[in-house]
């Protein structure tokens, strides 16, 4: 990680994270080692800036050894392509293949930022202060990100409730603000936007807006109009109700 004095961005490897157009990841979500590391390749030769390891959907997800392991197979795959871990529990749209303590949860994220493999870590605000600023800390001391990260599958939340949401991740030490909600009519996916703007007047930090479902796509492929740095586009398998395929998302991008 390496911040250079810029206000609202950071460098990572070969990319810049708030700066241009709003960066690309894409979520791998496979269950073998094998069928991962054929993704992460095919990663590689997309058109996307970085990629996500969604570890929830690991078969090996309980076994940090393994996780190690594989992670360090990935970053030979990857090269130079910045790599997003993240466990995502079934609250927040996990795919539920193992259950982890909040304790389990605090070590498999140390441990992947101990690889030396990851460049970013996601954390959901839901597990809590005390794991937020607890992985923050190592995660700078190791010169690596924390993606502060809320999830609402249900509603969108009001505006100002948004941008407290934004603003405690900011407070609890991430380093790039993630929120993904869902929109029950259109009015939803402005007040997301809203919340953006203001949220950026308060904070250097960049930030990650995603309204999901077909009815908030725009905000994937308009994302640079809501004030997202990065947005999330598909190989095959979605993350997240209304993810884009990556080479369409890009062509999109470019249009902004």
């Amino acid at each position: 990680m390496d911040k250079n004095g810029d206000v609202g961005k950071i460098r990572i490897r070969g990319i810049t994270i708030g700066q241009g157009l709003p960066k690309i990841c894409v979520p791998v979500l496979e269950t073998t080692r094998e069928e991962i590391l054929a993704s992460a390749q095919r990663a590689v030769h997309s058109s996307a800036d970085m990629m996500e390891w969604r570890v929830d959907g690991y078969e090996g997800a309980g076994d940090r050894r393994k996780v190690q392991a594989l992670l360090l197979s990935l970053r030979r795959v990857m090269g130079d392509m910045p790599l997003l871990f993240t466990f995502r529990t079934r609250e927040e749209g996990g795919a539920g293949i193992c259950d982890l303590s909040p304790r389990d949860y605090l070590w498999l994220n140390y441990c992947a930022l101990e690889s030396g493999a990851v460049d970013l870590c996601d954390v959901e605000m839901r597990a809590g202060e005390n794991v937020m600023r607890t992985l923050c800390g190592t995660a700078h001391s190791l010169g690596r990100c924390i993606v502060g990260s809320y999830h609402n599958f249900r509603r969108t939340p009001e505006i100002q409730q948004l941008c407290d949401i934004f603003l405690t991740m900011d407070g609890w030490g991430a380093d790039i603000l993630k929120a993904a909600v869902m929109p029950e009519k259109d009015g939803d996916v402005e007040h997301l936007r809203t919340a953006c703007q203001e949220t950026m007047v308060r904070t250097d930090r960049p930030l990650i807006a995603i309204s999901m479902g077909e009815l908030g796509k725009r905000s994937r492929t308009q994302a640079g109009l809501f004030g997202s740095a990065a947005t999330f586009g598909c190989l095959d398998k979605a993350s997240a109700p209304g993810q884009v395929d990556v080479e369409e998302l890009a062509a999109l991008l470019r249009q902004e």
